[in-house]
């Protein structure tokens, strides 16, 4: 976006005030809660498995800008109504300009019906560059059938830090990388 500052008006009142990137996803349906941006129950179906999607969180840090030097902790929710023996949710992460940066699973896990889990996903500080930023979720098992697939649910933006960066990035496009990042389930 060409703006960094948004406000976004509801019946005639301000909504919301501030980064604009935050007032796009709180327009198309997410919401900003203690300075995270939580994506609701309902903004997805999927027809092939008996899940509900409860929420996913990019947690913001309390400044509400998320600079290169920060972990980004991401988490999805999930509600199991079967049991599903074995599987790995895994992340997908792209520029908007679509540019596919990478993916990351969590260790396979199963479940039981009626089970609630949250994953959780932490990039690293300095692996991204300033740019915006979206992502999806899959559920695979035996290592290549995708049972569960999310439409892009994440949404955020990184700013650079210059002044604490000892890497910094030439250009807003990075290339694919394969890496492993922290992860797990509880």
């Amino acid at each position: 976006s060409m703006c960094s500052r948004t406000l976004l008006m509801q019946n005639g009142t301000v909504a919301f005030n501030g980064n604009t990137d935050q007032a796009i996803d709180r327009y198309l349906g997410a919401s900003v809660k203690g300075g995270d941006i939580l994506y609701h129950q309902g903004d997805f179906e999927d027809n092939r498995t008996s899940i509900e999607f409860l929420e996913a969180k990019v947690h913001v840090p309390s400044n509400g800008v998320i600079k290169t030097t920060d972990e980004i902790p991401i988490t999805v929710t999930l509600k199991f109504n079967e049991d599903i023996e074995a599987f790995h949710l895994t992340l997908h992460l792209w520029t908007v300009s679509e540019i596919r940066l990478f993916e990351s699973s969590t260790k396979a896990i199963k479940v039981r019906k009626g089970d609630v889990k949250t994953f959780s996903y932490t990039i690293p500080e300095r692996l991204l560059n300033e740019n915006q930023f979206m992502g999806k979720f899959n559920m695979v098992v035996h290592r290549s059938t995708v049972i569960f697939s999310s439409p892009i649910i994440i949404r955020f933006s990184v700013v650079e830090a210059v002044e604490e960066n000892d890497l910094l990035w030439y250009g807003k496009t990075n290339g694919l990388l394969s890496v492993r990042i922290a992860t797990s389930v509880s």
